[in-house]
């Protein structure tokens, strides 16, 4: 984390993306040692992100077992104790890898506005556009409907 800062100092930017959470982990074997410190270094970059006042997306992979049975939660990312704790909100994007539709939820809003489910459609350079509730031809399985 601290080359991390390092680069922080010397770029200046408003807003960091990780992918993934597991590049902090690396290494690390026991399911323990990776929680605790998934957990450190949530709270390490919420730090970072209230010092140098910018924006740190962390993107987390989730259970396969949440993922196959279609149960995603907050508890469902890996080392989501520690994601859930230090972050202020959390979204969840979902949905079939061969679909360039995609669900996006919010599960936790510290400041209490939290949004309804939306759907998104990925287009060909990668922008996420709204999909109208008129447009939505199934419901998403496992998920709530977009009212």
């Amino acid at each position: 984390l601290d080359e991390f800062e390092k680069i922080i100092k010397r770029e200046s930017p408003r807003i960091v993306v990780i992918d993934y959470l597991d590049t902090f982990l690396v290494g690390i074997q026991d399911t323990k040692q990776a929680s605790e410190k998934a957990k450190s270094t949530m709270h390490a970059l919420s730090s970072l992100a209230v010092r140098y006042k910018i924006i740190i997306f962390v993107i987390s992979q989730i259970r396969r077992e949440d993922a196959r049975e279609e149960k995603i939660n907050l508890y469902s990312g890996a080392g989501s104790g520690g994601i859930e704790n230090a972050s202020r909100k959390v979204f969840e994007i979902s949905g079939k890898q061969k679909s360039k539709l995609r669900h996006i939820k919010m599960h936790k809003d510290n400041f209490g506005n939290c949004i309804d489910d939306r759907q998104v459609k990925v287009s060909d350079s990668y922008r996420l556009n709204l999909v109208e509730p008129s447009e939505i031809k199934r419901p998403m399985v496992g998920l709530d409907a977009i009212s």
